[in-house]
């Protein structure tokens, strides 16, 4: 509820329409409405691996148009909140179906779109997402890449906003083989999860 209302209050301050502001909330409620029922598809992929394959490709196949109809919705309501959450579940689903160049690009069609959003918080945790990929793929330049420039330390104050870059800090801290350092975070990732809780 609070988020409306500050939804509401920035497209006030924006100095938009009435109509466009009510096109705005409208395009937004359809678009939480479509985020949500894929990422309920999404949700029973994940909670029924042991179905078999068959089951699993038809969620997918269910859950991909609402993702892809969230993303223009999202694009249209200049909404990168809900971009990227649509966005990283294609990725994982093309990942999961074997297509790690797939899985790439539909993270790297996007980041033109939200760099231009002026939120530099969602580019650094889509940067982190791809760095995941690029473990998963070996493409250990771009992941080094990615740990020179990142500025995260283990001893970086975690918070909401940090809690998945600094994950990935500590997968490419263990596929680097400095484990004591990667223990040391993911002890401290634990705690705070443990006192968010």
């Amino acid at each position: 509820m609070e988020n409306e209302k500050l939804f509401q209050q920035n497209l006030i301050k924006t100095k938009c329409s009435q109509p466009e502001i009510n096109n705005r909330l409208i395009l937004r409620s359809r678009l939480s409405e479509r985020l949500n029922r894929a990422l309920t598809h999404k949700l029973t992929i994940v909670s029924a691996p042991a179905k078999g394959s068959t089951i699993m490709s038809n969620r997918i196949q269910d859950a991909l148009p609402c993702l892809l109809s969230a993303i223009d919705e999202a694009i249209d309501s200049e909404c990168p909140r809900a971009l990227v959450p649509a966005i990283t579940t294609i990725s994982r689903i093309k990942r999961a179906q074997g297509d790690m160049n797939g899985a790439l690009h539909v993270v790297q069609e996007y980041e033109g779109w939200l760099e231009k959003q002026g939120k530099p918080h969602w580019i650094y945790m889509l940067n982190a997402f791809k760095t995941r990929l690029h473990i998963d793929s070996g493409g250990t330049k771009k992941v080094e890449k990615w740990f020179a420039s990142c500025k995260l330390g283990i001893y970086h104050e975690i918070s909401r906003a940090k809690e998945f870059e600094l994950i990935v800090y500590a997968r490419v801290l263990m596929a680097k083989g400095l484990l004591s350092d990667a223990d040391i975070l993911l002890r401290r990732l634990l705690i705070f999860a443990e006192g968010a809780a």
